[in-house]
């Protein structure tokens, strides 16, 4: 018996368990395709389960199931996809994934979206995207200015000390690594969408999905440990700053420059990439 016959038989079994509804006859005719695409999903990555999700009435029911015995064997699925009944279509065409990479919008509209320790994070850690063509600050210095005044007015006249182009996550590597002060790497990682975990590194700008492969989900099952383990250093090194955001980040700077503070009235206009950003450029 080939596959396709043996999964349309589990569902007429079901639908012989009683009188069928017309609900129930028609959403088998509908979606008969998708639905032996769905089975056939029960059945590579869950086939212990089969009888108990099949046993459900009706896709979104059948669907919840799935994600319930999915998530803990492999990594939490998106809930957005099968919040009807439309069908299983949507949520055989590609694993529903919910991606966490950084944006531009989140650069740009940095205010609204974060919180007051990561925006003087934001401060510490080069432009991310690419420079404007042309732009006399090619390493993206105009971008950051509003950042770094928004972190003066947070921690005062320290955030000036910031070299006017940040550090990079290689840098931050380089001096953090193996100190109190590794979750600014890890953050510098995520900005620059260099985490090596794809569901950090990737958003929604031109993403089509990922196809349900087994490949595929060994890959993602495999990197959520290491989504987690890069986050919670994240946030504990955010919750540290939180704990005394003006003292911690002067301790912060003071660490990056060296410890070799950068007297006021040495800061020069120019906006050349190895100086800090003067509180006129703001």
């Amino acid at each position: 018996m080939n596959r396709k016959k043996s999964s349309f038989e589990v569902i007429f079994r079901h639908l012989r368990t009683g009188p069928p509804s017309l609900t129930a006859v028609q959403e088998f005719f509908y979606n008969a395709e998708a639905l032996t695409q769905f089975v056939a999903l029960v059945r590579e990555y869950l086939p212990d389960k089969e009888s108990v999700i099949l046993s459900e009435a009706g896709a979104v029911a059948r669907i919840n199931k799935f994600v319930k015995f999915f998530t803990p064997k492999y990594f939490p699925l998106s809930d957005v996809y099968w919040e009807s009944d439309e069908g299983y279509e949507q949520f055989v065409h590609s694993i529903p994934l919910d991606l966490e990479g950084f944006t531009e919008e989140d650069y740009d509209e940095f205010e609204d979206r974060f919180s007051p320790e990561m925006i003087v994070e934001l401060a510490l850690i080069s432009y991310p995207f690419n420079y404007d063509e042309g732009a006399e600050d090619e390493r993206g210095i105009s971008h950051r200015v509003p950042i770094i005044e928004q972190a003066a007015k947070l921690t005062g006249e320290i955030a000036f000390e910031i070299p006017a182009v940040g550090w990079t996550p290689e840098e931050l590597h380089a001096k953090c690594d193996k100190t109190p002060y590794e979750g600014l790497a890890a953050s510098a990682d995520w900005i620059h969408s260099v985490t090596g975990c794809g569901i950090l590194d990737c958003n929604y700008d031109g993403y089509e999905g990922d196809m349900w492969e087994r490949d595929t989900v060994e890959l993602i099952t495999e990197q959520y440990p290491v989504k987690l383990a890069l986050q919670k250093k994240m946030t504990e090194f955010e919750t540290w700053l939180h704990e005394d955001l003006r003292n911690h980040f002067t301790e912060l700077v003071n660490f990056l420059n060296n410890k070799k503070k950068v007297a006021k009235e040495q800061l020069k206009l120019g906006l050349k990439e190895d100086e800090p950003i003067s509180k006129k450029h703001c």
